[in-house]
């Protein structure tokens, strides 16, 4: 599954349990920004919710 750098950044941050505004702030991103890229991960790791895609990420070894 190809990730794009941002994507590995935001699900990296994600898996250190920040929040969508800390990312945003820490990145210099907008708040909907992350928003879009926790959706599109989502849907590219193919679950609903943001606790199954760190699951998955972390037995791939993504984070």
């Amino acid at each position: 599954m190809y990730l794009t750098k941002r994507e590995k950044e935001v699900i990296s941050l994600l898996g250190r349990g920040l929040s969508d505004k800390s990312i945003a702030l820490r990145l210099k991103i907008s708040y909907n920004t992350v928003r879009t890229h926790r959706q599109n991960l989502r849907a590219k790791f193919k679950v609903t919710t943001t606790v199954a895609m760190i699951r998955m990420a972390i037995v791939m070894n993504m984070i």
